[in-house]
C-alpha cells in the first residue's frame, strides 16, 4: 500500500500523534489502560486484544516508519525501536490527569514532535 499521496512519513507520523493525544481525556486513557490491563484477561480475548492493537495502532506507526526508512526519509534503524520510542514519549500524556500536570495540546504535540525527529540540540 503505498502512502505517498498521503505526504511525508514524518507528516503521516505528526498526523497519527495529533488524533491520538487530542482524543478526549478518557479516550486518551483508555489506550493505556487496556495495554495494562491484559493480564486480567482470558488467553482468548487477550490474544485477540493484542491482534487488534498490534494491527491498528502499533502496527501502523511501525509501518510509517519502515516506509520512511525504505524512501531514505529516516535513517535505517528498526522500525520497532523508532516505535517504541515514539510511544515511550507519548504515554505519559496518556492518563486522564496526566503526571506531567500538562495536558496533552497542540503546543505539547509540536514540542513533542519536534524533540522526536529532530532532538534538543540546539542549531
Amino acid at each position: 500500500e503505498s502512502r505517498e499521496s498521503d505526504g511525508s512519513c514524518q507528516t503521516q507520523i505528526e498526523r497519527v500523534v495529533a488524533r491520538i493525544m487530542l482524543l478526549p481525556p478518557a479516550e486518551r486513557a483508555s489506550l493505556r489502560l487496556a495495554s495494562q490491563e491484559l493480564g486480567n484477561l482470558d488467553e482468548t480475548t487477550r490474544k485477540a486484544f493484542v491482534q487488534i492493537y498490534h494491527d491498528q495502532f502499533i502496527g501502523r506507526i511501525t509501518a510509517i516508519f519502515e516506509d520512511g526508512m525504505a524512501r531514505g526519509e529516516f535513517k535505517a534503524l528498526d522500525p520497532q525501536v523508532a516505535t517504541w520510542s515514539l510511544l515511550g514519549m507519548l504515554y505519559p500524556y496518556f492518563h486522564v490527569s496526566p503526571v506531567t500536570g500538562v495536558m496533552p495540546s497542540e503546543t505539547l504535540v509540536a514540542q513533542l514532535m519536534e524533540i522526536f525527529f529532530h532532538g534538543l540540540r540546539s542549531a
